[in-house]
């Protein structure tokens, strides 16, 4: 995945999370597997902050030559 599409997707997770939430609060998924979700999405942010957080060090990072 190219930087510009992983800086986009937080936005992508949170917008995913806002439409999960209205479908638990309109009833259309059960609160178990909104939990479990949720969860699986909670880790998905954890990983993408990792990778940003490493791609950013890359950026500044010189070579050691």
């Amino acid at each position: 995945m190219t930087k510009t599409g992983l800086l986009q997707e937080p936005l992508r997770i949170e917008i995913i999370r806002i439409l999960l939430r209205l479908s638990k609060d309109r009833q259309a998924i059960s609160i178990k597997k909104y939990a479990y979700i949720t969860g699986e999405f909670d880790e998905l942010g954890r990983m993408t902050g990792g990778w940003l957080k490493a791609q950013s060090g890359k950026d500044i990072q010189k070579p050691l030559a």
